[in-house]
């Protein structure tokens, strides 16, 4: 959710996941930190996304990755899918909390 109102606030997507990165823990933050500079270093999107998901292998950023992927390359509303994306990601720990 916080990616998603950095972005509506008007920030680019590096200074979005770098603002993100200071409400997120160890080492979820590390990886958000390492993508935002990536990006500012001037590497393309997907490539930077890819590789920072071989890095995490967690299936939460592996499913950012594909919604960014998916934006980058034919456009929409970035927060409103990132927005469904939180919820759906929400939804899926509380179901396993239940279990």
């Amino acid at each position: 959710f916080q990616l998603a109102r950095s972005l509506r606030s008007g920030l680019a997507l590096s200074a979005a996941l770098h603002e993100t990165r200071n409400y997120l823990p160890e080492p979820m933050s590390g990886l958000f930190e390492r993508l935002a500079t990536a990006l500012t270093l001037g590497e393309s999107t997907e490539a930077a996304l890819l590789r920072v998901a071989d890095d995490a292998r967690v299936t939460e950023f592996d499913l950012l990755t594909a919604v960014i992927i998916t934006n980058v390359r034919s456009g929409g509303n970035l927060p409103a899918m990132l927005d469904r994306l939180a919820a759906s990601i929400r939804d899926r720990n509380q179901y396993r909390g239940y279990f």
